[in-house]
């Protein structure tokens, strides 16, 4: 396996991290709905594909907390159940869906992971062994990832796909006879299963003799959770990849806080979340506090919708009284919805359906802007691979810069022609430089080393505005270098006919 040395770059060992060699953690800034885009060159490793994608915090250490609960707060179509504290005695089922749910896990993000260790006995010869899963407290029509038991003991990690409130569930559709003992459930500290996240999980690529991974920086299914981690990788083929280290943050604000029930006839929210939203017949609906737009400008709104039962309303950013809107339909699963205000002022975000019924939840719906005030983004790709960079015209690699745009310069070129010892202009051309100056990890100076290759360049700054520079007007400059690993890098660039001035005599 070899590194790639792109927006965030792989290893197959920890030791290989910068911060494991130099003592020093310069992180690779990403928002937390996505991850920045990556790939990595399995080279002549036989890797297979991925199974789990996990995050590590940097204060990980493999330790647990309390046993969640003491007993198991409901069980349902058994036609037997006999349970002391988490010890069930007796659990029988004869056909048909039967299960039992542990006490709450409160205030959990998806990819939170649970220990569940026990010994299972299955009596008679009857039926086969349950599954446990975890889920809201009602369950679900489909069943998220669930991890079967086995006869003896189990020591099995449970990764949340839900937040909020959860319950762990024993569950089996079908004949059963089974006992449990020694049981403890129990989260794992600083550390999270992102498996389920990701609406496609890395991909193989042949190039050449060559087999690559790649993430192309897709928006997630969920929010990532804040803070520093690095991201592991597992293949079905046992080999492990490790990532730089990645600060995870609110690059993005998230410009809504919570909702209000307009006209659903049962709403229960968490923050941005709605847990849960319904509505029998008649119009229904809920509205987000405001935000402040002008005219012209997109907000993006990005959430996963689950739906239960009955139809699924429609998004719409609208003005103060519902004058003024613009709206989008809503689909099952993840939503990256792009919508336009056609108004300067106050605006909000409404899910509404019409004379209809309506059963719904959703993850924490996130709205933002196309711009961050404290990070400048770079995108950049090529239309041809470079070096040992693999692109196939849709990776794009992506960059946020801890930075503002910084003091510009300029530079002027004369052109014309001497008579008589006397030099007469006849063209003059002043070019406006703009610039960056970030402190960035040694990992991704090698990664901007290579912009000015690129043929493509997107730069929004901290204001919105957006420059394509052509290959030639982009310069990476010699870095001052802080210490091993740390170096303050300064990226020019001049936004061609967008920045030049032309006098002509």
């Amino acid at each position: 396996m070899r590194t790639v040395f792109g927006s965030l770059p792989f290893y197959d060992s920890l030791a290989k991290q910068d911060v494991a060699r130099t003592n020093a953690i310069i992180p690779v800034h990403c928002p937390r709905t996505q991850l920045p885009p990556f790939q990595w060159n399995a080279e002549a490793d036989d890797m297979g594909d991925v199974t789990k994608i996990e995050l590590f915090n940097n204060n990980y250490n493999a330790s647990e907390t309390a046993t969640i609960g003491n007993d198991w707060s409901l069980d349902v179509g058994f036609d037997t159940f006999d349970a002391v504290g988490y010890n069930i005695n007796t659990a029988t089922n004869a056909a048909g869906i039967a299960y039992c749910i542990s006490e709450n896990l409160s205030s959990v993000i998806p990819g939170t992971k649970v220990r569940v260790k026990l010994t299972l006995v299955r009596n008679s010869g009857v039926g086969t062994e349950p599954v446990i899963f975890i889920a809201g407290g009602s369950l679900p029509g489909s069943l998220p990832t669930t991890y079967p038991l086995v006869v003896g003991a189990n020591d099995i990690e449970v990764s949340s796909e839900y937040e909020g409130t959860v319950y762990l569930y024993i569950y089996r559709n079908g004949a059963t006879d089974f006992t449990v003992s020694d049981v403890t459930i129990t989260t794992i500290d600083n550390s999270y299963d992102i498996t389920s996240f990701f609406p496609t999980l890395p991909t193989a690529t042949v190039w050449s003799t060559n087999t690559y991974g790649i993430y192309n920086g897709d928006t997630l299914n969920y929010l990532l959770p804040l803070g520093l981690y690095y991201v592991k990788i597992t293949t079905d083929n046992g080999y492990k990849l490790y990532s730089d280290w990645v600060m995870i943050q609110n690059i993005y604000e998230n410009l809504i806080t919570a909702w209000t029930n307009a006209d659903y006839e049962a709403l229960i929210t968490s923050g941005t979340q709605i847990i849960s939203a319904i509505n029998t017949a008649a119009n229904g609906g809920c509205i987000s506090d405001t935000f402040q737009v002008i005219k012209g400008e997109t907000i993006t709104v990005i959430f996963y919708y689950t739906a239960t039962s009955g139809t699924i309303p429609n998004l719409y950013l609208i003005n103060n009284g519902w004058t003024l809107s613009d709206s989008s339909v809503i689909t099952e699963g993840l939503n990256i919805i792009t919508l336009t205000a056609g108004w300067t002022g106050t605006a909000s975000i409404v899910f509404s359906n019409n004379a209809s019924n309506v059963n719904f939840s959703t993850s924490k719906v996130w709205v933002q802007r196309t711009y961050s005030p404290h990070f400048i983004q770079l995108a950049f790709k090529n239309t041809n691979s470079l070096g040992d960079i693999f692109y196939d015209g849709t990776f794009e690699q992506k960059v946020w810069l801890d930075a503002i745009l910084n003091t510009p310069t300029h530079e002027t070129v004369t052109l014309g022609e001497e008579k008589d010892g006397e030099f007469i202009a006849e063209k003059l051309i002043s070019k406006y430089i703009y610039s960056i100056v970030a402190y960035v990890s040694r990992g991704l100076y090698k990664c901007l080393s290579r912009l000015p290759l690129h043929d493509t360049i997107t730069i929004t700054d901290e204001v919105g505005d957006t420059y394509s520079p052509a290959v030639g007007n982009v310069t990476v400059e010699q870095p001052e270098w802080i210490g091993f690993e740390t170096c303050k890098l300064p990226i020019k660039f001049n936004d061609g006919e967008n920045s030049n001035f032309v006098w002509t005599k």
